[in-house]
């Protein structure tokens, strides 16, 4: 590992990856100033990763065309700090993304901890949502109605019987949602454009995906993960009116969430 003078380092910018997504919408490629020769539905875009299902690379200054792992190497303690990187470190801890949702999101859950290691897999996933923009009538699904026992939701959701099944939560600009291990989420009506922080994995357990087609197939369902779901969670939402603000080198800013993972702050400027 190599000791980088941290003076030298300076904002580093990625170029985005584009994902096509069933229900995703056409804002992305603008949004980030990424050229598209098509007009398929891109759902998400990557922007800071260092996955196997995507690598971020440097699109400014002296480390452009750098992959964010190449970077690292080079980089570690001076973007990362000496106490979270050393020897024995291991995936780059974070992924953001930024999600178009045009069409409703999939019914679905991220594993936790204890759940990924029972089942052989490298982590859970906890993540977090910022509303940028969303329609008038977005609803997001936040958990299962809390009058259907774990039994009967199994065997609903198996069905394919949906109604009343969930949570239901309108959604506003500016709202900011922690996803938590174990939360069933999805979204249900309206355009929602949304900043996606989490843990550095892409592991989600699809359980109800509206019966539509994608390349002319219903896409795959993974209900043996069932047992992934944790009811016990109570979802919390929180909006501009309702943060703590604190100064951070004369700077207000608004705290968003703050985890074992990761914290999260938003200066309203």
């Amino acid at each position: 590992m190599n000791i980088v003078d941290r003076n030298s380092m300076y904002p580093i910018k990625f170029k985005p990856i584009l994902k096509k997504k069933v229900w995703g919408g056409n804002r992305l490629d603008s949004i980030l100033d990424v050229e598209s020769t098509d007009k398929c539905k891109y759902g998400e875009a990557w922007v800071v990763c260092a996955h196997d299902n995507g690598m971020a690379t440097v699109s400014n200054g002296s480390l452009s065309g750098k992959t964010l792992e190449e970077v690292l190497v080079e980089y570690g303690s001076a973007i990362l700090g000496d106490n979270n990187y050393g020897e024995g470190f291991g995936l780059f801890p974070l992924l953001i993304k930024f999600l178009d949702i045009k069409d409703k999101l999939s019914v679905q859950v991220h594993p936790s901890a204890e759940y990924a290691s029972n089942n052989n897999m490298v982590s859970g996933k906890f993540e977090s949502w910022y509303i940028l923009d969303a329609s008038d009538d977005a609803a997001i699904i936040l958990g299962k109605n809390n009058q259907i026992t774990d039994e009967d939701f199994g065997i609903k959701i198996r069905n394919k019987n949906i109604s009343n099944l969930f949570n239901i939560v309108d959604v506003k600009k500016g709202d900011f949602i922690d996803i938590n291990p174990g939360l069933l989420h999805g979204t249900i009506k309206g355009e929602i454009l949304l900043c996606e922080i989490q843990q550095n994995s892409d592991i989600t357990y699809r359980l109800y995906d509206f019966d539509r087609l994608y390349e002319g197939k219903k896409r795959d369902l993974h209900l043996s993960h069932l047992g992934a779901v944790d009811s016990s969670i109570i979802p919390y939402i929180s909006s501009e009116n309702n943060r703590l603000v604190e100064k951070v080198d004369n700077v207000s800013l608004e705290r968003l969430t703050s985890n074992s993972h990761y914290s999260v702050k938003f200066d309203p400027c």
